[in-house]
């Protein structure tokens, strides 16, 4: 089980410095105001019942939550609209980080949604996670799309807005769904690159058979 780094960070900024002298928290409201907006335009049903003075518990505030598992290696993460009076939610976007077991540096990125598409929400909570995982010290970052709604989606969306890269020669048909699937991947900043072969044979092959005698599946990986 490999846990989240710089776990303090991954909540709602407060300003406030622990008694290490860290800040608690890194996400940080966007300027929900034009996001809104384009809500309201697209989506007028939900103006009249969420944004309007009319509304019986109009969206007055905004806040993150986190919704993290018990073994502190999975985290979804939500942006939410509420009324501070009454508490009524109103879900804006959504998306989930996973570690990978044995690999400390590295994170699965899923789950990207928002019913209110082309608004920005999804955007504004997919930016503040990849500030949090950079801040954290995060290596490599993983994501998917698939099908032939999401896939024209991931190359407009992750590959030019944010920097990912798809594995081109990885394109694969799910057996179960039949949905090509588009891998993308990510280095963050500061991180070192090498050459496939300068890691993989830094062991003479006699070396490397002394090396794997007694190794498991389980035993793979980038153990911290």
């Amino acid at each position: 089980m490999t846990s989240f780094y710089s776990s303090n960070l991954l909540t709602q900024a407060t300003g406030e410095i622990d008694r290490y002298g860290r800040q608690v928290g890194f996400f940080k409201i966007p300027d929900m105001k034009p996001m809104v907006n384009i809500l309201c335009k697209k989506y007028p049903s939900y103006e009249d019942y969420y944004f309007t003075k009319k509304a019986p518990a109009p969206i007055n505030a905004y806040r993150y939550d986190f919704h993290i598992s018990p073994r502190s290696d999975q985290c979804t993460i939500q942006l939410i609209g509420y009324n501070t009076s009454t508490g009524a939610t109103l879900i804006l976007a959504t998306i989930t980080i996973q570690t990978i077991n044995a690999n400390c540096g590295s994170i699965i990125i899923s789950n990207l949604s928002s019913e209110f598409t082309g608004c920005g929400f999804g955007k504004a909570l997919l930016r503040e996670t990849l500030r949090y995982l950079e801040e954290a010290g995060y290596s490599f970052l993983l994501l998917n799309t698939a099908g032939r709604y999401q896939n024209p989606i991931g190359t407009k969306l992750f590959q030019k807005q944010f920097g990912f890269h798809p594995l081109k020669n990885q394109v694969y048909v799910n057996k179960r769904s039949a949905n090509a699937n588009i891998w993308y991947f990510k280095m963050l900043p500061g991180v070192q690159r090498l050459k496939y072969s300068e890691a993989a044979s830094y062991l003479s092959e006699d070396d490397l058979e002394e090396d794997l005698d007694g190794y498991d599946d389980d035993d793979w990986g980038d153990n911290d």
